[in-house]
């Protein structure tokens, strides 16, 4: 009996109180007047899928529409892969930039704080193979390096034709 007492007056206390915490009654909850939705129609073409046209009609609210504009003014970094070659002190970190950005002009070299040191991360890969690719085509110049996930300035895309020619 004496075993039951204390779980008994702690669970009665933490009901107690879940009951008592709730500040607004919710049943009582009126939601605020929303803002009228905007009205979006666009017509396309379907003919190459079997001739046909069609309108597609769809509703847009206004938040998501500045929400949309706010994404196309401040774009955010995508996922991509980079290989780090140094990690150490500043003055290192930019002379060793200086001399890969020498050696390899096309490839972008970013210095980052990481306390209290500093690291250098080189290229923008959208892909771990094309990122093992590069790593192993500087491993004589810079044998430390390592693939790391990182943000990435998305390079551009190119047609094989494009990319034959360069």
């Amino acid at each position: 009996m004496k075993r039951l007492i204390l779980p008994v007056l702690f669970l009665g206390t933490l009901y107690s109180t879940t009951c008592n915490g709730q500040e607004k009654d919710w049943r009582l909850y009126q939601p605020s007047e929303q803002k009228k939705d905007t009205l979006t129609t666009q017509r396309i073409n379907v003919s190459e899928n079997g001739g046909q046209e069609g309108v597609i009609t769809y509703h847009v609210s206004q938040d998501i529409e500045a929400l949309d504009s706010l994404r196309r003014e401040h774009p955010t970094k995508n996922t991509g892969y980079r290989v780090q070659i140094y990690f150490g002190s500043r003055e290192d970190a930019q002379e060793m930039r200086t001399k890969f950005i020498q050696e390899h002009p096309e490839t972008g070299a970013y210095i980052s704080y990481l306390a209290p040191n500093f690291r250098l991360r080189v290229g923008d890969f959208r892909s771990r193979i094309e990122c093992e690719s590069f790593k192993q085509k500087i491993a004589r110049e810079f044998p430390g390096s390592y693939l790391v996930k990182d943000k990435i300035e998305l390079p551009p895309l190119y047609s094989d034709a494009e990319r034959d020619s360069n």
